[in-house]
């Protein structure tokens, strides 16, 4: 047992022990101003939890459900039912438990350093990380972004240690079911699956036949854990093959040869595409008047955009892609516009605590992410710190096609702290050394 001189001198424990400590009066001061004032996307999962405890783990009556809750993966809900079956809905348990998630994701960090590099970037990457404002501004909410970066984190962590062993163990079901859990927790993550699947046989240490043999069976398991769920879609969306969530339908429905019209998003996409912008609305939105196919959402979106001179216009391919790309990646936002198709308004300069914040420390890291891919690609050829770039690259396309914001980044910026602490390291070794030289 450790004595508590011992606990002390520990001076990760003593990062970890503060890290949950200010995660917890995050959580609590933010969520005493604001209760669920703040709570948007957080009804779906409440809804759906609560539909869990009422109705049964399947749900088969989505009708019931809330809003858009038909689109949550059942990961979240289910570990929110469990913990309102336990504590009653104290929503100060939820944030409670994502502190100490958020706490956890801390450990991963400093593990995954020193599992990929050394000792010295991932404590380095731990400290950086108790203090990173992203890591833990979702702790106050009920939703699923805390959990996201634990599972991402633990799964590639546990991908990377199984490449390490020479042969299959129990501990190779670790990775296996972290990776089934993730994507009923967020389907996106699905799109991960051939990259593990091919990790597996290009990171082996040992040789090619035991990566594919760790790869077969990590895609024979992954996929028999998704069946209950494909089943229980099968039910419930009429003899539809709908793999974890509605969202996917948008990709599978083409494949599979359904009427895309039977889907959400097909419907969503017949009603956007009739929707024609035309700038003789602007006088009327702005005096109050209803438009027919313009209200919801997408008025308010536009609406104080127009409020304050700015014209919308509907964005082509590129204009898309860029816009996409910019809310993905950006360190700071300065200034007012529209994103997305054209027509979501970016109503100005963030805060300027989030600007500081934000800049202060993803923004200054950029750089040095940038010196440490050069080294990882072209000078030292790390293979498992070339697997971080190739996860921040899909991670990319991904949301550049689909949809890019600020909290969809946030997932891999535990990868790109970690190779930027790379690359300042590297700068440091070669400072060191060549002062060294002229000393002696």
């Amino acid at each position: 047992m450790l004595s508590n001189k011992n606990i002390i001198k520990n001076p990760f424990l003593i990062l970890v022990v503060t890290a949950l400590l200010i995660r917890i009066v995050f959580g609590i001061i933010m969520y005493s101003n604001n209760g669920t004032s703040k709570f948007v996307d957080d009804w779906d999962y409440i809804s759906y939890a609560n539909n869990i405890l009422s109705q049964g783990i399947w749900v088969p009556d989505i009708s019931k459900l809330y809003s858009n809750s038909h689109l949550v993966c059942p990961g979240f809900p289910l570990i929110l039912a469990s913990l309102f079956y336990i504590f009653g809905e104290h929503y100060l348990v939820v944030i409670l438990f994502n502190a100490l998630l958020s706490t956890i994701v801390v450990i991963l960090i400093f593990f995954l350093g020193q599992e990929i590099f050394n000792r010295r970037i991932g404590m380095s990457a731990a400290v950086l990380a108790t203090f990173y404002i992203l890591f833990f501004k979702y702790i106050p909410t009920v939703t699923k972004e805390v959990l996201i970066l634990f599972f991402f984190l633990l799964t590639v962590l546990l991908v990377i240690k199984e490449t390490k062993r020479s042969q299959i163990t129990k501990w190779s079901l670790f990775p296996i079911i972290s990776y089934a859990f993730f994507i009923h927790v967020d389907e996106r993550y699905f799109s991960y699956f051939p990259i593990f699947i091919l990790s597996f046989i290009f990171l082996d240490n040992f040789s090619y036949k035991n990566g594919i043999k760790k790869a077969s069976l990590f895609f024979f398991i992954v996929c028999m854990l998704m069946v209950p769920w494909l089943i229980r879609n099968y039910i419930v969306y009429d003899n539809r093959v709908v793999i974890l969530t509605e969202n996917t339908s948008r990709f599978t429905d083409k494949i599979l040869g359904y009427d895309p019209l039977l889907s959400y998003y097909g419907k969503k996409k017949k009603k956007y595409a009739q929707f024609k912008w035309d700038e003789s609305w602007i006088d009327d939105i702005l005096s109050g008047k209803e438009i027919p196919g313009l209200k919801g959402k997408r008025l308010r979106r536009l609406k104080p955009g127009l409020q304050k001179g700015y014209i919308p216009h509907k964005f082509n391919t590129f204009e898309k892609l860029k816009s996409n790309f910019i809310e993905l990646w950006k360190p700071v936002q300065l200034k007012a516009g529209y994103k997305g198709s054209g027509f979501h308004f970016n109503d100005g300069p963030w805060s300027l605590k989030h600007n500081m914040t934000v800049g202060l420390s993803y923004g200054l890291l950029l750089p040095f992410f940038l010196l440490g891919s050069f080294f990882l690609i072209f000078r030292y050829r790390n293979k498992y710190g070339v697997f971080l770039l190739v996860i921040i690259s899909i991670h990319t396309l991904i949301h550049i096609l689909i949809s890019g914001k600020e909290r969809y980044r946030i997932p891999i910026d535990p990868f790109i702290i970690l190779i930027a602490l790379y690359g300042i390291d590297h700068l440091y070794l070669q400072f060191k050394s060549k002062c060294l030289m002229k000393v002696t």
